[in-house]
């Protein structure tokens, strides 16, 4: 029936017939009902949705004449249809290719209700193994997390709280809301009652754990003049972090190294950046730890999920369960500290005592206009803020322009002086790559006459006069392919200049402010990146940000994803859009479906 839809790839339609194809003998609308199962099925994988609600199915999409079309459709399977579609659909541990959950009305490709029942077993499990903090133990959080602000939650001294009693908990939070600290302090306290813990930090790419171990080092070393913990024990957290798929190894054959018969050896595994994480590597991840390794998620619920399938932190931190903890974990705390006052909830039971956000921001006060634009596209609020035409005129850190008839004039005023302060720095590689921190061009996407991908082209013909494929004096590059025999992995940034023979030199940063020059020859894949993707900026900050929306509707558009762009930002915003895309980007939010709390509960 819904074969011929527009909206169906030929991936989806191959995926629909390759099921049938192995059902059996069908009457003509048994095999009808299949295939469009499956092409639904296939097209929500494929927007990374890890399962399809049978049920109140939504389908829309714009037809030749530019008009949204609406198709509701609603399936139901019963034990009778499992018994006519026996040969590829089944329930629980079953190997068929399709996996319905009779009860919810849900079906899944196999691989992610393998996953998915995999994590809830592994949460569920540890979300009920606590310990009792000893004295000795409570007095010291209490030293290292003393009250931040008078009639204020210190939610730090709970997430602190929470990782001490729990083997596995979430700690979710804003930039500047003290989440390195948090993890820091909290990694010392462990150390201290057992200093033969072994950690690792983990982070989904490259980047992101270069700017974990950064974070932890800055952490070490704010710590040396504090005193609360002892130099040996701030020498023994790890400073170096490396990526999930660099720490499950690579077997031979293919595959991780590490898995379910092969353990790493973690006592303490420590993920940053969670939300990247999708659900079939977070699967990987906990199938290789061993029993009694104590797992700490960090990360920004409100970000961009996984570009895979999943969001492990996003389901967790579904809905209002986040900040309301039983009124045993509350009780505890009380116990800890008397002006530790918190909502309780008993809906949830244990899995709401190992999430919590941090609310505080230490770095956008409220006059900040980062912070404030930030919770605004977050929370939408009714009626948005943004419908203001006034709103930007407010602060002095964020502004708003009308997106320009061409990419082209964008390239004058404010970026423009962006890349004349950059040039004055191409004197040395130390220079140049911390003048390209203060400033980048973030895009919703790589493709069309504003992604990435042309204005960088218009960036080197406009502000270098050269072809983007040039390797020039100055051009910023993006690995994007992982090479772990040069260490350089997807997502590092460097710049080309010439080395003190002319040649031209790959630069990028190394350890404890060092640098590390290339050949271009030996580099993996690479693109120029003074204008990237904002999925591709998560875990990085610059001083300043120009964020540039498309000039027409993409899908790709939601609050989550000018939320990351915006919080990308230190000391300045300028975001570039139409006031409608605007509006309708902040008004959009992006769900990932997902059967992972029905599973735990």
């Amino acid at each position: 029936m819904y074969n011929q839809l527009p909206i169906f790839s030929e991936i989806d339609r191959q995926f629909a017939q390759f099921i049938s194809q192995r059902a059996g003998e069908l009457s003509a609308h048994e095999l009808e009902t299949l295939e469009d199962i499956c092409l639904v099925l296939s097209y929500y994988a494929n927007q990374q949705h890890s399962v399809l609600p049978l049920r109140d199915i939504l389908i829309e999409y714009r037809n030749e004449d530019g008009h949204i079309v609406s198709h509701n459709i609603d399936f139901e399977l019963d034990e009778q249809a499992l018994k006519i579609y026996r040969q590829v659909m089944g329930q629980g541990d079953e190997t068929k290719p399709l996996i319905v959950d009779l009860e919810n009305q849900l079906i899944y490709l196999n691989k992610y209700y393998r996953a998915e029942a995999t994590v809830a077993r592994f949460i569920s499990k540890l979300a009920d193994q606590t310990q009792e903090l000893d004295g000795q133990l409570t007095q010291k959080l209490n030293e290292v997390f003393p009250n931040q602000i008078a009639g204020k939650i210190n939610w730090q001294k709970v997430a602190a709280f929470m990782a001490l009693r729990s083997r596995f908990c979430v700690i979710s939070g804003g930039p500047g809301t003290g989440k390195t600290t948090t993890v820091g302090k909290i990694l010392a306290l462990l150390l201290e009652q057992n200093p033969a813990t072994r950690i690792d930090l983990l982070a989904p790419t490259g980047k992101a754990a270069d700017r974990l171990g950064e974070s932890i080092r800055n952490f070490i070393s704010s710590q040396s003049d504090e005193k609360a913990f002892s130099a040996a024990t701030l020498a023994k957290i790890p400073v170096q972090a490396q990526t999930i798929h660099r720490y499950l190894g690579f077997a031979p054959g293919g595959g991780f190294k590490h898995h379910d018969k092969f353990k790493t050896p973690s006592d303490i595994l420590l993920i940053d950046e969670s939300s990247m994480v999708p659900l079939t590597l977070f699967r990987s991840v906990i199938q290789a730890l061993q029993s009694h390794c104590r797992v700490i998620l960090l990360g920004d619920k409100d970000q961009l999920a996984a570009v895979e399938t999943g969001n492990v932190l996003g389901d967790l931190t579904a809905g209002g369960q986040i900040n309301s903890f039983s009124p045993t974990f509350a009780k505890e705390l009380k116990e800890l500290s008397s002006e530790l006052i918190l909502n309780e909830d008993q809906s949830m039971g244990s899995l709401q005592d190992i999430m919590v956000k941090l609310e505080h921001s230490f770095r956008f006060d409220s006059s900040s206009g980062i912070g404030q634009l930030a919770r605004d596209v977050n929370e939408q609020p009714v009626p948005h803020p943004l419908e203001d035409t006034q709103y930007f005129k407010a602060y002095d850190d964020i502004a708003h322009q009308a997106l320009p008839a061409k990419a082209e004039e964008l390239f004058s005023g404010a970026i423009r002086q962006c890349f004349t302060e950059y040039k004055k720095s191409l004197r040395s590689p130390e220079e140049a790559l911390k003048a390209l921190n203060k400033f980048r061009i973030l895009c919703a996407s790589r493709n069309g006459s504003f992604g990435a991908s042309k204005l960088n082209q218009h960036i080197s013909q406009i502000i270098f006069s050269q072809s983007d494929e040039s390797l020039y004096k100055g051009r910023a590059i993006m690995i994007t392919r992982n090479d772990y025999n040069i260490k350089l992995y997807n997502g590092d940034i460097g710049i080309i200049l010439p080395d003190d023979s002319g040649l031209p030199k790959a630069w990028f940063p190394g350890p404890d402010n060092s640098l590390r020059s290339f050949p271009p020859s030996m580099l993996p894949d690479y693109q120029s990146a003074f204008a990237m993707t904002i999925h591709k900026s998560q875990g990085s900050e610059y001083q300043n940000v120009h964020l540039i929306l498309p000039d027409q509707a993409d899908r790709l558009l939601s609050k989550e994803l000018i939320y990351t762009g915006i919080t990308r930002a230190k000391s300045a915003i300028v975001i570039y859009a139409s006031r409608k895309t605007l509006l309708s980007t902040c008004k959009r939010q992006t769900d990932r479906l997902s059967g992972l709390l029905l599973r735990m509960k």
